[in-house]
């Protein structure tokens, strides 16, 4: 390891330990995680430019310190120790100075806000999401912008009706396989792989704390689980800005939205019924929609995922055609959904889009009628048992 790369570790390693151990719902700094993996959505065609957080957790939860935390460096380099202060952050190398975010003018009236919604799939270059989850507990800051499409986030739309389409996923064969760098195209020839691009410091204004994130590496991925939560307030404004970077400046707002509720214990899905849908209608919407996934074949060589972007109305009845679609393509594994309220704004130029979410997800018990699936033969009535490779009694 080379003495710069031991300095950096060891600075993001005391970064990560500091941050379990100072700052809780009071304290308004904080210091970005370390990084992760490469960021790839679950869930084709839909927030492709940032996954799911369900892995994500909130680190901090304990008092606020007596003081703010400091982020220091090994010394190797005589540079000075870092303090993190009000509305400052520092990255986890620990050898920057602690850049400030003083205010900004943005709209603060949610009603007034012009709010352009999400990107195209196939113009989807990336973007940015906070994401508030319901069933565990916390709220997490998630983004990427690449230098083009990954051919695999574009998906096959294999049928549409009303507010919802089903989606295939994309089989990319390449033969000979793709060299390191590049990727199966739509054409099954290799193609550069998109990587992300370094969009400078991104600093989001109105939550509940202060935050401005640094390009994580590798890949310029920018993540936050430390945010209190909810780490947003139902109706205020959140804008997001950038110090330009790749694509040069960015201004995209969001709003606060109300935690999103199911009324339906579980949503079941029957042959020929269509699928009525309840929800706890917001206050105020401010521009929200609520946006419906539903997977039923988690084993299948070509699973459709159901995806409807629905008026935040509280009800809704999913049309007969596509969930007739979605029982025929095949039932295997256990079925899941999730019911997302969201606002989304975007910004376009040219071919290249990058789009904002402010959501909060909430996973629903998914059930199919004459399915039962499992793990093991008792999970089966007699005299049924379980086929193991597709999770369902037979």
């Amino acid at each position: 390891m080379s003495a710069r790369r031991g300095r950096e570790w060891l600075a993001g390693a005391l970064a990560l330990v500091l941050g379990a151990c100072g700052g809780g719902a009071s304290d308004p700094v904080a210091v970005s995680d370390a990084a992760r993996p490469g960021v790839d959505a679950a869930t084709p065609g839909v927030d492709a430019a940032s996954p799911p957080l369900d892995a994500a957790r909130a680190v901090d939860r304990g008092a606020a310190p007596d003081a703010a935390p400091t982020v220091t460096d090994d010394g190797l380099d005589g540079s000075p120790d870092v303090p993190v202060g009000d509305a400052a952050l520092a990255n986890d190398a620990g050898g920057q100075d602690a850049v400030s975010t003083p205010d900004a003018d943005f709209e603060r009236d949610p009603a007034r806000l012009n709010l352009r919604g999400p990107c195209a799939a196939e113009r989807r270059f990336g973007g940015f999401k906070v994401e508030s989850n319901e069933s565990e507990g916390y709220t997490a800051v998630d983004g990427v912008v690449r230098d083009g499409v990954p051919p695999g986030m574009v998906p096959e739309v294999a049928g549409a009706e009303g507010d919802c389409r089903l989606f295939r996923a994309r089989r990319l064969v390449c033969d000979p396989p793709c060299s390191a760098g590049t990727t199966c195209g739509t054409e099954a020839t290799c193609v550069p792989q998109p990587l992300g691009q370094d969009m400078g410091p991104v600093v989001l204004r109105g939550l509940v704390a202060p935050l401005e994130l640094l390009p994580l590496q590798p890949g310029n991925t920018y993540f936050y689980t430390r945010l209190p939560h909810p780490g947003f307030t139902v109706g205020r404004v959140v804008h997001l800005s950038n110090t330009p970077g790749y694509l040069g400046p960015l201004a995209l707002s969001g709003v606060g939205v109300e935690p999103v509720t199911a009324l339906d214990a579980t949503w079941t899905l029957v042959e020929g019924a269509g699928l009525t849908l309840r929800w706890q209608p917001p206050v105020m919407a401010y521009g929200a929609r609520v946006l419906v996934e539903i997977n039923i074949d988690q084993h299948g060589r070509s699973p459709l995922t159901l995806v409807c972007d629905l008026p935040d109305t509280g009800e809704a009845l999913l049309p007969v055609p596509a969930t007739d679609a979605l029982i025929a393509a095949g039932v295997t594994g256990f079925p899941s959904g999730r019911l997302t309220r969201r606002t989304v704004d975007s910004s376009e130029d040219a071919d290249r889009c990058v789009e904002f979410a402010v959501t909060s997800v909430r996973p629903v018990p998914v059930s199919v009628e004459g399915h039962i699936p499992c793990a093991r033969d008792a999970d089966c009535p007699v005299p049924q048992t379980c086929d193991l490779p597709i999770q369902q009694c037979h």
